[in-house]
Order: C-alpha cells, then sequence, then structure tokens
C-alpha cells in the first residue's frame, strides 16, 4: 500500500510518465504538426476527465470564475514583459521593437492556446487535489515545478542552466495559482498570457537590442516569478482546507 504522504508525488510523477508516453504515441501516429496539435490535447481531456472520476474530486472549471481566465493573462503578459523592460530601463537604453499582435497569424494564437492548453490539463491536474493542507499544497507545488522543469529541458533546444531555474518557477507559481484560485482558469491564463508575449517579443526581435542591459534580464525574469509567487501566496487564504469541494 502507498503511504498516504507520499501518494500525491507518486501519482503526479507516474502521471508525468503517462504523459510522455502520449505524446510519443502521438507522435509515431502522425508526423504532422497540425494532427499532433489537434490530437494531444484531446488525449490530456481525456486522462483529466479519468483522473477526476478515480479521485472523486470535483474540478475547478466554473464558468462563474471564468474571469480569471482574463486576469491571468493579463498577469503571465505582464510576468513575460517586465523583465525585458527592466533590462532596458537599468541601461538606460531605448526600447527599439514594439510587440503587436498583427505580427501574429491567427492560426498561431489558437495553436499556443491549444499547446498552453494540454500543458495545464498534464499538470494542474486532479491529483493536486490530494494534498489537502496548505502546506501539503505548497511541498507539491515545488515538486510539480520540478516536474514541469524537468520536462521542458529534456528539449535539445533549451539550455539547462539558462533556463531550468526559470521553468522551475514557473511550474511552482502555475501550481500555486491553482491552489489559491481555486480554479483552472487562472494558471491557464498565465501561461498562455506569457507564451504569447513570448512569441510576440520573438518575432519582433523585442529583446534583441544588443546592448547590455539584457544582460540582466535572466535575473530580472527570475526575480519577477519570485514576487508573482509571493504575491499569490499573500492572498492565499491562511484556512487550512481540503481542495476538494463538498
Amino acid at each position: 500500500m502507498i503511504n498516504n504522504k507520499l501518494r500525491p508525488y507518486i501519482f503526479q510523477l507516474a502521471y508525468v510518465v503517462i504523459g510522455i508516453l502520449i505524446l510519443i504515441s502521438v507522435g509515431l501516429f502522425s508526423k504532422n504538426l497540425s494532427t499532433q496539435k489537434a490530437l494531444i490535447p484531446v488525449f490530456f481531456l481525456i486522462g483529466y476527465i479519468c483522473l477526476a472520476f478515480f479521485f472523486k474530486g470535483k474540478v475547478y472549471w466554473r464558468l462563474g470564475k471564468i474571469y480569471l481566465l482574463a486576469i491571468g493573462f493579463v498577469a503571465g503578459a505582464v510576468i513575460q514583459s517586465a523583465p525585458i523592460l527592466l533590462s532596458h530601463f537599468t541601461s538606460f537604453s531605448k526600447l527599439m521593437f514594439l510587440p503587436s499582435f498583427y505580427q501574429m497569424a491567427v492560426i498561431s494564437i489558437f495553436f499556443t492556446f491549444f499547446t498552453v492548453l494540454w500543458e495545464e490539463l498534464w499538470f494542474r491536474n486532479p491529483i493536486l487535489n490530494l494534498a489537502e493542507s496548505k502546506k501539503k499544497q505548497i511541498k507539491l507545488s515545488i515538486f510539480t515545478g520540478l516536474l514541469f522543469a524537468t520536462i521542458h529541458v529534456m528539449n535539445p533546444a533549451i539550455n539547462l542552466l539558462h533556463d531550468a531555474p526559470e521553468l522551475f518557477l514557473a511550474g511552482v507559481l502555475l501550481t500555486v495559482s491553482y491552489y489559491a484560485s481555486r480554479s483552472f482558469w487562472l494558471p491557464l491564463g498565465l501561461h498562455y498570457g506569457n507564451n504569447i508575449f513570448s512569441s510576440l517579443i520573438e518575432k519582433t526581435n523585442f529583446n534583441a537590442a544588443g546592448n547590455a542591459g539584457f544582460n540582466n534580464e535572466l535575473f530580472y525574469r527570475w526575480i519577477v516569478l519570485i514576487i508573482a509567487i509571493v504575491v499569490i501566496f499573500l492572498f492565499w487564504s491562511g484556512k487550512r482546507e481540503p481542495v476538494i469541494e463538498n
């Protein structure tokens, strides 16, 4: 029998492994990128529903909290943009490029959303509801952040030393926001806003002005993520209550 204290960690790790198998299977089934992007969210939605039934817990998709999707989107955009702005201002350089949604195709915006959706279905899943106290939720948030970073750094295009700390903090932030808001919508909005503005910045060459200020950008990015985690933590109810609603 699995120790109750270890259950959330073991199940979360096991589901991450299952998720990897899903991604591999879809990749073997079709080499077409559009087909993959359409199939992957479906499989993770099925997995999410299966977990909800298995753990007999309610999921946080209440339409009454869908406004958190917009709040999360704006916050995610700020988190993504703030480090670049800070690096410019502290180096007294001019902003040479301004991102615009016209730079992105509509199909790209939709694909980004569905990519974020299946990642959130994968990591902000009903297994998190097994942690019933704030202390346990914080520990599981840290563990999920580690898993989130590990999965991303498996991508050969990602620099382990450069990107792993940011990915870890982002994973912690998204999980803490899930617990604090008791809603799937807030982490989904945060993740989507962050990724959309990341794509905009990349497409507009916004962070390639070639000045010394960008040497500080990574440091500012860590600071902004830590501040975001602290802010959510401060607004998080201090009551020790189960995440699963009755």
